[in-house]
């Protein structure tokens, strides 16, 4: 299975020009599954829904956000009815949204899961690895390639992660 990850998207002409050449890259690369940070589409907050909309359309099968996310009010809807596009795991429980999915790649199940760093970063959140432990151990049997992306200002925080999950999760990354 290809899997192609791309953040931190930090412009509305970054956008533009990721739609203009997902499908190509994914087809010139045998792409199976395209997950992509868009936590910062929008210069300083989140993706908009219409950015995420072209987005999806242009390739990206998910969609991960950070710390900006819940400051688009207008993406509350869209987090509660679609299944991929994620907040951090470890945002409070009533936030909109959830911050993992299961989806299909290359007839593989993958447990996709976007979790927040807690240094230097605003919100501070909880700690995201017993949220992280949980949704391992709930998903359990449903998924057969699990993925990690974390947001973070802190380089350790995402190495940490890597050494904390290996021969758990497959693969992690930083945006």
């Amino acid at each position: 299975m290809n899997i192609l990850c791309i953040g931190d998207i930090t412009s509305p002409t970054g956008v533009e020009h990721l739609c203009s050449k997902l499908w190509d890259v994914r087809r010139q690369n045998h792409v199976d599954l395209c997950i992509v940070n868009a936590e910062n589409a929008s210069l300083v907050s989140a993706a908009t829904p219409e950015q995420i909309d072209a987005l999806l359309r242009a390739g990206a099968d998910v969609i991960t956000g950070g710390n900006h996310t819940l400051r688009q009010k207008q993406l509350y809807s869209l987090l509660d009815s679609s299944s991929v596009v994620l907040r951090p795991i470890n945002f409070p429980e009533d936030a909109p949204g959830a911050g993992y999915t299961v989806c299909e790649a290359a007839g593989w199940r993958v447990l996709v899961i976007n979790a927040m760093g807690t240094v230097h970063i605003d919100p501070i959140l909880d700690s995201p690895y017993p949220y992280i432990d949980r949704v391992l151990k709930r998903e359990e049997g449903r998924y057969d390639v699990a993925l990690l992306e974390i947001h973070a200002e802190a380089t350790g925080e995402k190495v940490a992660m890597g050494y904390a999950y290996d021969g758990k999760i497959q693969a992690v990354w930083g945006t």
